[in-house]
């Protein structure tokens, strides 16, 4: 595939780790819900926001953009795979949200007072 399109309905993690590890550029559009903002939130942990489109018009827009430099600018293209291979591993071994959500749940657990 050339350009990973993230479902906005439901975005799925994994497919979009996998991608961005093969340098394959993700267009995503994040809704109000956890399940629509994995595809995201990624991008943003390794700096690559440009793929975060703001509406459904943006997420169309972009989506044709990439696959215009796909198929007309090969070395762009190349470039961008490289560079986002070159960012991906900045999402492995992150424990700062497991941490967190640790957190929030130790201080649930703990009694009030």
């Amino acid at each position: 595939m050339d350009i990973f399109l993230d479902c906005p309905a439901f975005s799925g993690y994994t497919t979009a780790w996998q991608a961005v590890h093969r340098g394959v550029p993700i267009v995503t559009c994040e809704g109000l819900y956890l399940r629509q903002r994995l595809a995201g939130g990624l991008l943003r942990q390794i700096g690559l926001k440009d793929g975060i489109a703001s509406s459904r018009d943006q997420y169309v827009k972009l989506a044709v953009r990439l696959a215009e430099e796909c198929r007309f600018d090969p070395s762009s293209w190349t470039a961008r795979r490289a560079a986002i291979r070159h960012a991906a591993p900045q999402a492995d071994g992150n424990r700062e949200a497991v941490i967190a959500f640790e957190r929030i749940l130790l201080e649930a657990r703990a009694p009030a007072g």
